[in-house]
């Protein structure tokens, strides 16, 4: 019986240190419009500013994919779809684990940050996911950000509205 005991501890122990990461990533890496961030500032634990980048390849490489785009937007959104679809996924999982209403809620807010980028790719076409780079449209995209966008929205579906069922139906189907 001791056995299980420990695996009860361990288990508590992994679920606090879970619940301390999220709450820390609810705080540091999340911006106005809910998208994730790609990249924060380890010092600062905010999102990147001039100071990280004294690197000119940073810069070089920034310039290269988005012309005139100051490093920091770029870096701060460079992944921001791969990584806003996975804690959408994170959140949807510790619902449909815990039932938590504010794991749901945090899911919703990441759905609705989607529908922000995809809103912004409009300006291209209907169904254009692309990198915000400074939460700003660019021409920039890539398929890994389109796979981690679909496959959450996908996971997330089924607690959805019947609205926001509609609304991610359209979305997959433009995006694919």
């Amino acid at each position: 019986m001791t056995g299980h005991s420990g695996a009860g501890a361990a288990n508590t122990a992994l679920a606090n240190q879970a619940h301390e990461i999220e709450e820390w990533a609810e705080t540091h890496f999340i911006d106005g419009n809910g998208v994730v961030y790609t990249v924060i500032n380890k010092d600062t634990q905010r999102p990147p500013d001039r100071s990280l980048f004294a690197d000119d390849y940073a810069a070089h490489l920034a310039n290269a994919y988005a012309p005139d785009c100051p490093p920091e937007d770029f870096w701060g959104y460079e992944n921001c779809g791969m990584t806003t679809g996975a804690y959408l996924q994170a959140m949807v999982f510790r619902y449909l684990v815990e039932m938590d209403p504010i794991a749901l809620a945090r899911a919703r807010r990441c759905v609705a940050a989607l529908k922000h980028v995809y809103d912004i790719g409009k300006e291209y076409e209907e169904g254009f996911f692309p990198k915000i780079y400074g939460g700003r449209f660019s021409i920039q995209t890539s398929s890994d950000q389109v796979l981690y966008c679909v496959m959450a929205l996908d996971q997330y579906r089924p607690l959805a509205t019947a609205e926001e069922q509609q609304q991610i139906s359209h979305m997959i189907c433009e995006m694919v």
